[in-house]
């Protein structure tokens, strides 16, 4: 009752002593994460891996099945279940709460804010921008400043706007990141087109390659998981503690409210064509030469139906998992080379997997892939990556766009998208039209893509040891998933140089310490 009413993100826990009892809950989004184990009777539980093993009750081991769907899901996530990358250890869910009643430990689950749509109407621009500022106001609180990571896009420059109108142009200052990398998209200039236009400070962090490299070891110590992804904000968090504040407004949840979540089309397509499909195993073989041989033909196929597209790689395993376990598609080894069907057939129909799509039975098959994809990619690729990397760097991000108080209007909308069109009417005449009209640049706040395939290049020795983890006593298995998974192999490696193979220390790891040259 409470809880769901709290704003913010939160990790909590609530002891009550006469009762015996203890009630662990985590928010709807994840933001801030909370593991726990049970050792001998005994329920450890913290915000971070780190004190669980520090504490000397839990052996360091890597969870081999998680590892594998981790590597399998193209997106080093883990898809299904409450198991993480370190066997022993459970992660609550998104919006979950974990009840310890005199002994006895049970879970449950609330549906999430964007699921059960539900008759409602239609949110106005002004509803929009009321929650909005009221969720920014509630962010600020006692604050009498306020920093906001600008990038230049229509989610970011909403709450650089509202801030300044709750705090005035003196109070608040804005943060952009930048890769030094001519062939990356950049926003910069719309950013500073807008602090000029609000008469805020501006201050802009150019990332250099090497300094990227150099932020690696440190990133995945403060994530706790192999992810390249929120490096800039690690970057970016010195300077924002520099100029005294502790905490960073964030546009990122903006197109969540919205219900834009970009991947939901495909999902729903993908639903709608293999209820058609006679024998999906054996009709879309195509999909398996896409994924895995680079074979041009996703244009071919959705010009009979957009579903029929091989799903982007972090979605296939997602989709093909799912749909094994509600009917949709009996087996999913012929979607995968040969060498590999045995090691998919053991982590697909595994009970971990199997259960966690049995949880979800009362959903659609639609509504069970899209509760996935928020839980898995959107959730670890996106929200704990960079609240986790800034806030263990001593500035924590906060996203107003998923507060409370504008999740409901969601949730009165029935469900609907309210659209990108509501918020360009809720900010029009607030910010320039360069940026309410132009399309959104994904690609602006993620690493470039040139980066990516050089620091995998770099970690590629790493990749044969770990697929003999994951695959032992099969050459062709390891020889394929060095082929076909080399740079999440090399990254999971690093993880497990640091995580695993490295004596337990609360000092940030260096290149050196775990073998490897860092002169990429």
């Amino acid at each position: 009752g409470v809880i769901s009413t709290l704003e913010g993100h939160y990790a909590l826990a609530y002891a009550e002593t006469a009762r015996q009892r203890l009630t662990l809950f985590r928010d709807a989004y994840g933001a801030e994460r909370l593991y726990y184990a049970e050792v001998d009777g005994l329920l450890l539980f913290a915000t971070s891996v780190k004190p669980l093993l520090a504490c000397g009750m839990i052996q360091t081991r890597l969870d081999r099945d998680v590892a594998t769907e981790c590597v399998l899901s193209g997106d080093l996530g883990v898809v299904f279940g409450s198991r993480t990358l370190f066997e022993g250890i459970l992660e609550l869910r998104l919006g979950e709460t974990l009840v310890v009643d005199r002994g006895r430990v049970a879970r449950q689950r609330d549906p999430h804010p964007l699921e059960a749509p539900r008759p409602g109407t239609p949110t106005s621009p002004a509803d929009l921008r009321r929650a909005l500022k009221e969720a920014t106001g509630t962010s600020i609180g006692g604050d009498r400043r306020v920093a906001v990571a600008l990038s230049g896009g229509m989610d970011s420059s909403t709450l650089a706007v509202l801030a300044v109108e709750l705090l005035g142009p003196a109070n608040v200052e804005a943060f952009t990141y930048e890769f030094d990398d001519p062939s990356h998209p950049c926003e910069t200039h719309y950013a500073q087109a807008l602090c000029r236009r609000l008469g805020i400070r501006h201050h802009v962090v150019t990332i250099s390659y090497r300094q990227y490299c150099d932020l690696l070891p440190e990133l995945f110590w403060r994530l706790e998981a192999p992810r390249m992804m929120p490096g800039a904000y690690l970057a970016l968090a010195p300077r924002v503690r520099e100029h005294g504040f502790s905490k960073l407004l964030t546009g990122h949840g903006v197109e969540a409210m919205l219900g834009l979540f970009e991947h939901f089309e495909s999902l729903e397509n993908i639903v709608g064509a293999l209820a058609h499909v006679p024998r999906p195993a054996w009709t879309l073989r195509f999909w398996k030469a896409r994924r895995f041989y680079g074979w041009p033909i996703n244009r071919l196929a959705g010009l009979l139906h957009p579903g029929l597209k091989a799903p982007y790689p972090f979605l296939y395993y997602l989709v093909l998992c799912g749909r094994r376990h509600n009917g949709g598609i009996e087996d999913v080894e012929p979607f995968y080379p040969a060498p590999l069907r045995r090691l998919v057939r053991e982590t697909v129909d595994s009970p971990r997997v199997a259960g966690a799509v049995s949880e979800l039975g009362s959903l659609t098959v639609e509504e069970q892939l899209k509760r996935l994809y928020i839980d898995s990619h959107w959730a670890q690729r996106l929200m704990r990556g960079k609240q986790a990397a800034f806030t263990q760097a001593g500035a924590t991000p906060v996203l107003p766009a998923l507060f409370p108080c504008c999740l409901r209007l969601t949730q009165a909308a029935g469900g609907q998208l309210l659209g990108r069109a509501v918020h360009r009417d809720a900010m029009a005449g607030a910010l320039p039209e360069a940026i309410l009209h132009r399309p959104k640049l994904g690609e602006q706040a993620i690493i470039p893509k040139r980066w990516v395939k050089k620091i995998a290049r770099a970690l590629t020795p790493l990749a044969p040891e770990t697929a003999a983890i994951l695959a032992p006593g099969s050459d062709e298995a390891r020889d394929s998933l060095t082929r076909h998974f080399p740079a999440d192999l090399a990254l999971l490696g690093l993880w497990r140089r640091i995580f695993i193979d490295r004596p337990h220390t609360a000092t940030i790891p260096a290149w050196s310490e775990m073998g490897i040259d860092p002169e990429f």
